[in-house]
């Protein structure tokens, strides 16, 4: 008895040190009730964060051991109300933070000066009436926007440096002639949300299929720029070199071997460190291919059939999640067999991430992900799908047993809408040499954070929170809104 006592004891402990997380400091807000909470950062400069409501801005600057250095409250012009954030950057004397307005296509920023305190909004370029914002980015020390022209395949690469009092601007052409099409329309052919979509890659954080499953990417590392685009059977590349001026288009092409089933092959790809990583999958096949970017050379490739007992590069069960977005009922189970993970994937959007650990290894995350519009009201009902594929598996058939939901004789639009994800994936263990390496894979930052967030607050998190990758931590920052305090928490990567 004693001896299983003490067993417990220890997976416990174990178990206590994986989440282990430590608070840094508490940020005392000026404003109340802000709305969203940007931040930047950049090891050895320090930390930047601007709080917005609807009238005001505030920043607050953290030197690089957490200390408060500066804190500062910009009231909003009704102008200025509608703009939206791009994004920012802090060097050793400023933290600026650069916006849009969608009205007036009109760029702005707000520079806080660290050493003194004196902060400027200015209004520094105007778009042209047809140009589209497409996203804003801190690289190497400066920022960048990049803009779109309305049904044109080129993109505006502007630069901007903190201390200058002018930006360059460079215009590249694409050369893929749906290069606009595929920005402004999702997979199924629909038309997006907002004008223009693209997932921008983060290379400081860490990424997850739920965060990153798009079939179009932006990375952005070191001076060049990526877009990739996916489809079932090749990828799309397109490298923009900013110091020299330069970009380049290139269609690489995935075939599987069996291709019995090749009209329902899908594709996704994910890159990192100037590496892609494709995975290519149809119902009787799936591979995953990796290349040099510089050299067009296949590094590695491996092959997982239906009939296997099992994934030869899997580090972990192959898992089937259902999230109710929003609620705490959400349920995972493990898929046993090889041939149920292909069916269950396949129901969903492939994705692929690539994530590094310590010791120069890489875990890689491999699966689908699907995303439904459901109903609620006095009857019961089927999910109906917002996403690009519709999944076969009904609430109630994948066994997750929700009330309400997944029977035929539910009427439509009967109730409110909830969303629901259905994530299917495995994680597999790489080293620096891409060669498949045995071993357990410890948890992400952001899966301790995730774990974090739901023990504290429930699936559906803070209102107001943010994370952000500073040095070879990870930081979560979450509003109490009794105290009006900003509690910043650090998670080790």
């Amino acid at each position: 008895m004693r001896k299983g006592i003490l067993l417990l004891t220890i997976v416990f402990c174990m178990t206590m040190t994986a989440n282990a997380q430590h608070e840094i400091t508490a940020l005392n807000l000026t404003i109340q009730n802000p709305k969203d909470v940007y931040s930047v950062a950049q090891a050895g400069k320090g930390l930047a964060f601007l709080f917005k409501t609807n009238k005001q801005y505030q920043t607050i600057i953290l030197s690089d051991d957490f200390n408060e250095q500066r804190k500062t409250v910009y009231k909003r012009s009704a102008d200025e109300k509608k703009e939206e954030i791009l994004g920012g950057l802090i060097d050793s004397i400023y933290a600026v933070f650069y916006f849009h307005h969608p009205k007036s296509n009109i760029l702005s920023q707000l520079k806080v000066n660290k050493v003194t305190g004196e902060q400027a909004y200015e209004k520094f370029f105007v778009l042209q009436p047809k140009e589209q914002v497409l996203k804003g980015f801190n690289m190497d020390g400066k920022f960048y926007i990049l803009t779109v022209m309305q049904y044109k395949n080129d993109v505006n690469v502007y630069t901007i440096s903190p201390h200058a009092a002018t930006l360059e601007a460079d215009m590249y052409n694409m050369e893929f002639p749906t290069f606009y099409g595929r920005l402004s329309r999702k997979s199924d052919g629909t038309e997006e949300e907002k004008p223009l979509v693209i997932d921008d890659i983060n290379p400081e954080t860490v990424n997850t299929i739920r965060s990153v499953h798009s079939d179009k990417k932006l990375y952005h590392s070191k001076g060049k720029i990526f877009f990739t685009f996916d489809d079932a059977d090749r990828t799309h590349l397109i490298e923009i070199d900013t110091y020299k001026k330069s970009s380049v288009y290139k269609k690489l092409n995935f075939t599987l071997e069996r291709t019995t089933n090749v009209s329902r092959q899908q594709g996704n790809s994910f890159i990192t460190d100037n590496t892609l990583f494709r995975i290519s999958m149809n119902p009787d096949q799936m591979n995953l291919t990796v290349l040099n970017l510089d050299t067009m050379s296949l590094l590695a490739t491996y092959n997982i059939f239906p009939e296997e007992n099992e994934v030869n590069i899997a580090n972990s069960p192959m898992v089937q999640e259902g999230i109710i977005v929003g609620f705490d009922n959400n349920d995972e189970k493990i898929i046993r067999k090889t041939s149920q993970f292909f069916k269950k994937a396949l129901g969903g959007d492939i994705a692929i991430v690539v994530n590094k650990t310590e010791k120069n290894k890489l875990a890689v995350q491999i699966g689908s992900y699907e995303e439904f519009t459901v109903y609620k009201g006095a009857g019961t009902g089927t999910p109906i799908s917002s996403g690009s594929s519709f999944s076969p598996y009904t609430t109630a058939s994948l066994g997750y047993g929700y009330p309400g939901f997944g029977y035929s004789s539910y009427f439509p639009n009967s109730g409110p809408t909830m969303t629901r994800i259905n994530l299917v994936h495995f994680e597999s263990l790489f080293d620096d040499t891409f060669e498949h390496v045995e071993g357990n894979i410890p948890k992400s930052a952001m899966q301790k954070i995730t774990d974090y967030k739901e023990d504290k607050f429930g699936p559906a998190g803070p209102e107001v929170n943010n994370t952000t990758a500073y040095k070879q931590n990870v930081i979560l920052g979450y509003l109490n809104k009794r105290t009006n305090k900003f509690q910043l928490l650090e998670f080790k990567k």
